[in-house]
């Protein structure tokens, strides 16, 4: 669960996940909840027109047993001290591509985590389950893991709601995200879509294996309309183009 705030003040509850690369941890989530700005026109989402500069984080707490059932919070400054962002967002579809106006601007953001101690411990989300061999198509179900309406499981572990792919996850029209049919609700904005198999899976076209693997799938980023029980799931693997971009650049800049 995160909570961006502006000058100490919640602005809303989301969801985010912890990723490993290059060396250190980075927060997976929407652009929307970090900036407190519509992805395609930009608008305020605040009423009151307040844009986040920090973001709570709960974390499991290295006090209790395992780090199960026992958080703590840190919080991280989500501009620099000269103003810039320290958040990255993806380098070439960030913006409206001109050459293709329909397809919405990627909705996921990724922060460098700067607040880690011995204090809490992380359970990072592996990024090669992305690469998972297992065939998906439309009318699977896949998990939708966050925190609707800001409520929880018990001790503040996520809710998992189920959905189901609603188009086709590898359509080349579309290789930035796919949707689901699913009854998301607020809260949910950067909630982690892993796909697992119920003890056989199809790991080849036709060949079924049994086994309990795990693919994930993306990050999702809420319903295209409010009338709608459709959401938007951007792939996975713009996760790590986000991440390494982002590296390769502070290290041109000899950061």
């Amino acid at each position: 669960m995160v909570e961006p705030r502006a000058s100490g003040t919640g602005l809303a509850s989301a969801t985010a996940f912890v990723v490993g690369a290059h060396d250190r941890y980075w927060l997976v989530t929407n652009y929307h909840v970090l900036t407190g700005r519509h992805t395609e026109t930009n608008r305020l989402l605040s009423s009151h027109g307040a844009i986040p500069d920090s973001i709570v984080i709960w974390h499991h707490s290295a006090h209790a047993r395992e780090g199960q059932g026992v958080w703590t919070m840190r919080t991280e400054n989500l501009f620099t001290a000269d103003g810039s962002p320290r958040w990255a967002q993806h380098p070439r579809f960030c913006i409206k591509d001109q050459e293709n106006t329909n397809e919405p601007n990627i909705d996921v953001v990724v922060l460098p985590l700067d607040r880690v101690d011995e204090r809490i411990l992380i359970y990072p989300m592996d990024l090669t389950l992305a690469e998972t061999e297992m065939q998906v198509s439309p009318g699977l179900p896949i998990s939708i893991i966050g925190y609707p309406f800001g409520l929880t499981g018990a001790a503040l572990f996520p809710i998992w709601k189920t959905g189901h792919i609603a188009s086709d996850p590898n359509a080349f029209w579309s290789p930035r995200h796919f949707l689901v049919d699913a009854t998301t609700r607020s809260g949910m904005s950067g909630s982690p879509v892993v796909f697992r198999s119920a003890g056989w899976y199809e790991r080849h076209p036709g060949v079924l294996e049994p086994g309990f693997p795990v693919r994930l799938m993306g990050v999702y980023s809420g319903r295209i309309r409010v009338d709608a029980e459709i959401g938007r799931v951007w792939h996975a693997a713009l996760i790590r183009e986000i991440i390494d971009h982002a590296v390769r650049t502070a290290t041109e800049k000899g950061a």
